[in-house]
């Protein structure tokens, strides 16, 4: 009697270990997914950080200083939010530079402070977090 005792608590045993085996491997499992996942938008944070520089290069050339300064910029689309922080060195046309030089003919330089985070648009009742978030700053001669 006492033998049979023993190999049901041996049984209960093995199963409560075999199921904390499995679970530590799910969870090994997920947050590998989750740190791939990190990865990969870090990497597309980057480059949009990138190309939203040249965007907002490209709008500042295109700008008519004369009407005044081109200010801060943002933009998104469904995974990413882009904000770009402009900085005026120097007077360029009628727009006064938030930093003043001591020779004036040093001015029409731009620091472009570029901001990529991702959202969260998570569909579902579980909230996912992507803390990804990237900045990158460029100085423009304009």
């Amino acid at each position: 009697m006492k033998k049979r005792g023993f190999g049901l608590i041996m049984a209960i045993i093995f199963v409560m270990l075999v199921s904390s085996l499995g679970i530590l491997g799910l969870n090994l499992a997920t947050s590998k997914t989750t740190t791939t996942v990190n990865r990969y938008l870090h990497t597309q944070a980057e480059i949009y950080a990138k190309n939203f520089t040249e965007y907002v290069i490209l709008r500042t050339l295109k700008h008519d200083y004369t009407l005044g300064c081109l200010d801060d910029l943002n933009a998104t689309n469904e995974i990413f939010g882009f904000g770009a922080i402009l900085t005026h060195v120097g007077n360029i046309g009628s727009c006064k530079g938030k930093i003043q030089l001591s020779n004036p003919k040093d001015g029409g330089i731009l620091i472009i402070d570029v901001f990529v985070w991702a959202l969260d648009n998570n569909q579902d009742d579980e909230p996912i977090q992507h803390n990804v978030k990237f900045h990158k700053r460029t100085l423009q001669k304009l």
